[in-house]
């Protein structure tokens, strides 16, 4: 059995696998035959998957990150227009412009 720890999981989910599964089922393989003991830590991965930036990450929090960033760009930094255009009260953008640590 193979053991991921929370920070290889956290690499592998933001990791897009432009590869689709097939490249998913090659990585675990080759994981779980080069592992010891079956753990896994972060320098058992490929770099491609250790630089993988949030803007290839697939979650939604990173998707939400990202999207907040361009509309507030777009609207020149004007939070309170920036709510108004992403449909969300201030006081909830603002939570998340922290909770991001987006810069205003």
């Amino acid at each position: 059995m193979l053991e991921l720890p929370n920070e290889v999981m956290v690499k592998l989910l933001a990791y897009p696998f432009p590869g689709n599964i097939r490249e998913l089922e090659n990585l675990i393989e080759r994981l779980y035959v080069m592992s010891k003991n079956g753990t896994v830590g972060i320098k058992d991965l490929p770099a491609r998957i250790i630089r993988s930036s949030e803007s290839t990450s697939l979650l939604l929090k990173d998707a939400e990150k990202r999207h907040i960033a361009k509309v507030l760009k777009l609207n020149k930094v004007k939070q309170r227009q920036t709510a108004r255009d992403l449909g969300v009260a201030y006081n909830t953008l603002m939570k998340k412009v922290r909770e991001y640590g987006i810069e205003v």
